[in-house]
């Protein structure tokens, strides 16, 4: 996942940017996580993931082939952060205070 630092309006801000086109993903709908994958799904495995726009995702797997034995996995941004705040325990009644915090910031 390529996250950067943005300097907006004077503040740092944090980015997921596009592996392919290097722009902000502004809407997680539009973008899609990726990953080169066993297609054996064996236990244990890990791969790096990326981060694509939707219309950038066939043009950055057409830019970075698949070697033998492996193959580009996929899922909707949307899915893959919900799924990685769940498997870090993140608690959504929380959130709420936080939202709060980083709303006021500035």
């Amino acid at each position: 996942m390529s996250i950067q630092i943005i300097n907006r309006e004077e503040k740092n801000c944090p980015f997921i940017v596009c592996d392919h086109c290097k722009l902000e993903i502004f809407k997680a709908e539009e973008a899609n996580a990726i990953w080169l994958g066993d297609p054996r799904r064996e236990e244990g495995f890990r791969f790096d993931v990326g981060h694509v726009h939707k219309e950038c995702d066939q043009p950055f797997q057409n830019a970075h082939p698949a070697p033998p034995g492996s193959q580009w996995f996929g899922t909707g941004l949307e899915h893959h952060l919900y799924t990685l705040l769940k498997n870090v325990e993140y608690d959504a009644h929380r959130a709420a205070n936080t939202k709060r915090i980083v709303d006021n910031m500035g």
